[in-house]
């Protein structure tokens, strides 16, 4: 379960879904392109001091920590909406829409807890909490 979640995160910072708060800038002008991930992961392990210097997907952190790692990236994310082509860089300079990119990372982690049979969801908010219960560390 851990790989796979972790394999969604590395999407969504492929794809650029983190770009509006952690942008990576075009060189031409600025404009955000993509995600800047070594920034990404510096702040992300400033926030979980327990999240490890290298992650792996087949080396499984602590059920906190990864549950602190989805919240902190609800927190970030936002879909990446391609805007113009810079041909010159081959890349889309992009635009973001907060709500949608949080609503589908809410929903892809919920349907992973869902079809693994665990009782944790993220909600709306991208809070991570018991199902049928207070949060997690309630």
């Amino acid at each position: 379960m851990w790989g796979a979640l972790y394999t969604l995160v590395r999407a969504r910072i492929d794809d650029g879904s983190f770009g509006a708060s952690f942008p990576e800038m075009c060189t031409d002008g600025p404009r955000p392109c993509g995600t800047d991930s070594a920034a990404f992961w510096r702040i992300a392990r400033a926030e979980i001091p327990d999240l490890p210097e290298y992650m792996r997907h087949d080396e499984v952190p602590d059920l906190l920590v990864i549950l602190d790692l989805l919240e902190f990236c609800a927190t970030s994310i936002a879909q990446p909406i391609q805007r113009d082509f810079h041909s010159h860089f081959g890349h889309y300079h992009l635009d973001f829409d907060r709500p949608a990119g949080l609503a589908g990372f809410v929903a892809s982690v919920d349907r992973l807890f869902a079809r693994n049979g665990i009782a944790l969801e993220l909600t709306a908010e991208g809070v991570a909490r018991r199902l049928g219960g207070a949060g997690v560390a309630g």
